[in-house]
């Protein structure tokens, strides 16, 4: 899990879920149709959301609501 001043994540085996923390819009990316592996370990920076995975390291854009297209 993790968390920061628009978006809030909690990541697995299974997957992404991204929840906007000012209009509780959410965003859902599942294993394997939108990332290649479980999510081991995130990172979120102002523009980018940075995922470690078994299979290599994802890099999303972020938009102006913290969440990712």
């Amino acid at each position: 899990m993790a968390l920061d001043a628009r978006t809030m994540a909690l990541a697995g085996r299974d997957g992404l879920v991204l929840r906007d923390r000012a209009q509780g819009a959410v965003r859902v990316l599942r294993t394997p149709a939108e990332l290649p592996g479980p999510v081991l370990d995130l990172l979120f920076t102002r523009d980018w959301l940075f995922l470690a995975t078994p299979q290599g390291l994802v890099r999303l854009r972020r938009g102006a609501d913290g969440l990712v297209p």
